[in-house]
């Protein structure tokens, strides 16, 4: 079926999300900031990354959140950039809910994903991680993490502020021993330049400036 994923590995030199690339842009410094995505997108992305050597830098995921990280006074190197799913879309459009988390038969392919996601933190062991877009955090619930389970079922960012939710501290997990993290929710940087399409809440700040003091507050 279409909505199928396709296995990829880290093919691309450059600069990428994991597991396409290398997910980092220097070996020298440590990655003390997970910045987690979707998943990596459409096959023809992957291999227009390896023949360019690197991911878009001027794609809008790149371009917008580069800008987010100057905004929020976090270095590009500080950074470990991966996907919750391990693969790429066949066809479509990248944009958007993967389809994948419908099709039954790929149940166990998304439990493996979670595993493989929990070994990148048990060796990273980072201070924060910051979760782009709601089509991310759907997978983030109980079996992740039991101190997720409050945003298992939470569908926009309207919700999630109403219930105080935009940032999720000491979260720990069950395969990783004496660690915890915190988490926060951010609006993915392909909408970010859209500013009609969500409106973020936090304390008395709003939208842009409401994420960066979330930001702020769960470093």
């Amino acid at each position: 079926p279409k909505e199928e994923l396709v296995s990829i590995c880290p093919q691309i030199s450059g600069i990428g999300f994991f597991p396409g690339a290398k997910g980092f842009s220097t070996f020298d410094s440590e990655k003390t900031i997970m910045i987690l995505g979707h998943d990596f997108g459409k096959v023809s992305d992957f291999q227009n990354s390896i023949k360019r050597g690197e991911e878009n830098q001027d794609a809008l995921t790149w371009k917008n959140l580069k800008k987010m990280l100057d905004e929020y006074n976090i270095k590009i190197d500080d950074c470990f950039f991966t996907n919750v799913i391990m693969g790429a879309r066949p066809q479509g459009s990248a944009l958007g809910k993967n389809l994948d988390i419908k099709n039954k038969n790929h149940l166990a392919f998304i439990r493996d994903c979670l595993c493989f996601l929990t070994k990148q933190i048990e060796i990273l062991k980072p201070k924060l991680i910051i979760v782009l877009g709601k089509n991310t955090w759907q997978y983030l619930g109980t079996d992740f993490s039991e101190k997720l389970n409050s945003i298992e079922l939470i569908k926009d960012f309207r919700t999630l502020d109403k219930k105080e939710l935009s940032i999720i501290k000491d979260v720990k997990f069950s395969m990783i021993p004496n660690y915890q993290t915190n988490f926060c929710f951010i609006v993915h940087p392909t909408y970010r330049h859209i500013s009609k399409t969500v409106r973020r809440h936090f304390k008395n700040f709003e939208n842009y400036q409401a994420e960066k003091e979330i930001i702020k507050s769960a470093i």
